[in-house]
């Protein structure tokens, strides 16, 4: 089987066009098999696209971009895998 993945995806949660739903549906119909939602700084698109992909079978990965400012420099570090409810992250995000 070919799995095909796209780990850094935006929806409207954040700077992306599409709510969490149409971004799952679109990444269906061009074959992802994998998707991480990675919002900046926010996870709260997970839910609703937890929904969207186990309609559209597609596995999702739980993300977040986590915007820091080090050295007068914006860095993004992207999370994969993370716990939306988990609530230091939560906490750090505020």
């Amino acid at each position: 089987m070919n799995y095909n993945y796209d780990l850094h995806s935006h929806s409207t949660i954040s700077d992306g066009s599409l709510t969490p739903t149409m971004l799952v549906g679109l990444a269906a119909s061009y074959g992802v098999t994998h998707l991480a939602l990675t919002d900046h700084d926010s996870v709260s698109g997970l839910a609703e696209a937890s929904v969207a992909a186990a309609k559209a079978g597609i596995t999702l990965v739980n993300g977040v971009e986590i915007s820091i400012t080090w050295n007068n420099q914006t860095i993004h570090i992207l999370g994969l895998g993370v716990s939306p409810d988990h609530t230091p992250l939560l906490d750090g995000l505020e």
